[in-house]
């Protein structure tokens, strides 16, 4: 989506919110974001330094991270979900923290997108 002269990625709610649920706010992409690891400081002048390459991408550093059920995901590998692991568990309202549970009840009602 372009954003004030800027693309930027949307959110996918519905695919977002059941992963979770299902990992306990896995957090992937903080984890995979070189200004989160490296500081934006660092990142843009290594851009600048190299003419467009992302600090830390394609490494093991920045890239590859855990899923408690799936094992570690390598560089360059993404984990598979079935249409049943993308499900919202309606169950584990309980259980969420009280930030996240409305934006569940939306997708639930068809309002998330």
């Amino acid at each position: 989506m372009h954003w004030r002269g800027a693309y930027k990625n949307k959110l996918d709610v519905e695919k977002c919110v059941p992963m979770l649920m299902r990992y306990a706010t896995c957090n992937i992409c903080t984890k995979v974001c070189p200004v989160q690891k490296y500081g934006l400081a660092a990142v843009a002048e290594h851009f600048e330094a190299t003419g467009g390459e992302v600090l830390g991408k394609g490494t093991e550093e920045l890239e590859g991270y855990t899923l408690p059920d799936r094992g570690h995901q390598a560089v360059g590998i993404l984990p598979r979900f079935s249409r049943d692991d993308a499900r919202i568990r309606y169950e584990l309202l309980d259980t969420l923290p009280a930030d996240v549970e409305p934006w569940v009840h939306q997708v639930g009602e068809g309002g998330g997108s």
